[in-house]
């Protein structure tokens, strides 16, 4: 069982940004004014920060609900909030506090087939180059000679005296 821990869900003020914490308003506030204008910081892009810098916004949080919750039941409650102000699709949230098996399924699908696309001409490249196998000497493609290891080729050739 999650242990559970107090919990703000909260709103930016000036911004369609849902939140949640488990220190308090001020100190949170302060890690976001830190992230928002430390261009070393992760989350430097993203779109929360970028319309706090180009507006010049004070960051103040209003909360909307305490909770004394598990990890995963307060991304389901932040979660409601997110959809309930449509903070994704009208706001500054970039992303879901919390996903089902199947959305998250999808999001890597997704994400999957985005690196492939750009990526496409270096993985077909890849596929193609052919290196020789330093065990029995065949040639093999380049992104299978660790399975090219574990063949009966590689084992039968690799024991024969050279």
């Amino acid at each position: 069982m999650e242990d559970l821990c107090k919990v703000i869900i909260y709103r930016m003020e000036g911004a369609n940004y849902i939140g949640s914490t488990k220190t308090t308003l001020k100190e949170r506030a302060y890690m976001h004014r830190a992230g928002c204008f430390n261009p070393n910081y992760k989350g430097y892009n993203y779109p929360i920060y970028k319309h706090i810098r180009n507006n010049m916004l004070g960051i103040r949080l209003i909360p909307i609900k305490y909770l004394f919750l598990g990890k995963t039941a307060c991304r389901m409650v932040e979660q409601i909030y997110i959809n309930k102000y449509d903070s994704i699709n009208n706001g500054l949230n970039d992303r879901r506090a919390h996903q089902t098996r199947a959305q998250r399924g999808e999001q890597n699908r997704k994400s999957d087939k985005k690196y492939y696309q750009k990526h496409k001409e270096k993985q077909l490249k890849k596929q193609k180059k052919k290196v020789k196998c330093d065990r029995c000497g065949s040639d093999v493609c380049y992104g299978g000679i660790a399975r090219h290891h574990k063949s009966k080729k590689c084992k039968r050739l690799s024991q024969l005296p050279k």
